[in-house]
């Protein structure tokens, strides 16, 4: 039994701490230009460049990202946490021409910005270095951890909860001056799929406005180590007046809604024992004698659990022995967790496999999934070459694309009925495909593997003439 004295102690020290992570906070505010200049800010508009990484559909795990370029103003308002912006975006993704957008954002809603966009630009009004620095003064539970080395040189650390999401300042150590902030949680589509997020949002190129008030240009957001999000501030100017600084109730942890996209997907007979459930990511199931094969876990584990449900029910007392995932892409494998808790073998192209893993360590702390609630070791078959699949007339052959772009997928080929499924390699468009080098690539392998098929189908493309496919290569060709 713990005595009153040795209580008394650990109390004493853990108050101390307090004390120490409160002093330490007040000091950083002073770099800024002091808590009652602090205090004043009221909004700032600025003038801002940026741009922000897909890794979530980018050919590499590990980059080059697809990058979207932003330019535009905003309007921030950080006592009533809105943001009002007119925003002009490029990238691939958009084609040769720039889009523009009006964008308002509050606590409740948000108008013109996806769900991720939204979710950082609260978590910018919230947590930002105007109002962070406020939050963490007042936090019953501030405390000291251990000094790091952050941005390559030695931080102080102070942490605290802010709701149910964790939150850490780091501190240069000897001036307080604040770098990052970072935040454990679950967040919007597409990072939904990796359970509680780690993103840290690094601040630099601190500018001087009025009074002396600081307040950086550079923001820099990674989630889980890779880059999202980085943004410069061209001017800015700081409104002013009397008034306290005003702190964000806690962020309530994103739980995005997957499952009801369930509702949207329709069933498509693709041949005899072989339906693809056509939604906004299209996942297909092939019925053979032992068991039903899933190819692509779509979305995220709440998404895998509603689409085995549904699986229940079209297809009453047969069990899922497979899925297979043919892409990297986050969406295209993100709900593989829950197929792993039920059982069903994983068959994994060899170059997947890293992040398959990522994805099966992932921490589901906040909202624990199926995988995380009952943990079995999953069963995972590595396809290195050619792996046939079952017997009978929906027997299939994988097949390894190993193009340019296509790195990382794999064809599904079945021999019987001269079928072919293409991975994410064909979107149709209004003049053909989407990335004229992806159904190249695919007519490729098909010839390298001497396949003779007469209907395609594809992540995001119902059963389509093969002929399709390859007038439009041999029409780029003669381009």
């Amino acid at each position: 039994m713990m005595s009153l004295a040795f209580a008394l102690a650990m109390w004493s020290g853990s108050d101390d701490n307090h004390r120490q992570a409160v002093a330490l906070v007040e000091r950083s505010m002073q770099v800024l230009g002091g808590r009652s200049r602090l205090e004043s800010i009221r909004s700032a508009t600025v003038r801002f460049s940026g741009h922000a990484y897909l890794a979530e559909q980018s050919e590499r795990p590990t980059g080059p990202f697809l990058c979207v370029y932003s330019r535009g103003t905003q309007t921030l308002d950080f006592d009533a946490f809105t943001m009002k912006g007119d925003i002009t975006s490029a990238g691939l993704i958009f084609g040769p021409d720039e889009t523009h957008r009006t964008v308002s954002v509050d606590p409740a809603t948000a108008k013109g910005a996806s769900p991720l966009e939204s979710w950082l630009i609260r978590r910018r009004l919230m947590l930002g270095p105007e109002r962070t620095l406020f939050l963490a003064a007042q936090a019953p539970d501030l405390a000291l951890e251990k000094d790091r080395v952050f941005n390559g040189v030695p931080h102080q650390v102070v942490k605290f909860q802010w709701g149910k999401t964790p939150v850490r300042l780091f501190l240069k150590r000897g001036t307080a001056s604040p770098s990052a902030i970072e935040t454990t949680s679950p967040m919007p589509f597409p990072w939904s799929v990796w359970g509680d997020a780690v993103a840290t949002t690094r601040w630099g190129q601190w500018e001087a406005h009025q009074f002396g008030i600081m307040s950086p240009d550079q923001f820099t957001t990674d989630v889980n180590g890779i880059v999202i999000d980085d943004e410069t501030v061209v001017s800015s100017e700081l409104t002013l007046g009397a008034g306290q600084a005003m702190v964000a109730t806690p962020m309530e942890p994103v739980q995005t809604a997957t499952a009801a996209l369930m509702d949207r997907y329709k069933p498509v007979s693709v041949a005899d024992g072989i339906t693809q459930y056509q939604g906004p990511f299209n996942t297909f199931v092939i019925d053979q004698p032992d068991g039903l094969v899933v190819v692509e876990p779509v979305l995220d584990s709440s998404f895998a659990t509603a689409f085995l449900d549904r699986l229940a029910k079209d297809f009453p007392g047969r069990q899922v022995k497979a899925v297979v995932p043919t892409d990297d892409a986050w969406p295209h494998f993100g709900g593989i967790r829950t197929f792993a808790s039920r059982g069903a073998e994983l068959v994994v192209l060899d170059l997947n496999r890293p992040i398959v893993q990522r994805l099966l360590d992932a921490s589901y702390r906040t909202f624990p999934d199926e995988f995380a609630r009952h943990s079995a070791k999953p069963q995972v078959r590595v396809v290195s070459r050619s792996l046939s699949v079952g017997t009978g007339p929906n027997r299939f052959v994988l097949y390894p694309v190993a193009g340019q772009g296509s790195e990382r997928m794999m064809m599904i080929y079945f021999p019987e009925r001269r079928l072919l499924y293409g991975s994410d390699l064909l979107q149709k468009t209004a003049t053909g495909f989407f990335f004229a080098s992806y159904p190249k690539e695919l007519a490729a392998a098909v010839a390298r593997e001497g396949l003779a098929v007469e209907t395609v189908f594809a992540e995001h493309l119902g059963p389509t003439p093969w002929k399709t496919v390859t007038d439009f290569v041999e029409s780029i060709g003669r381009g």
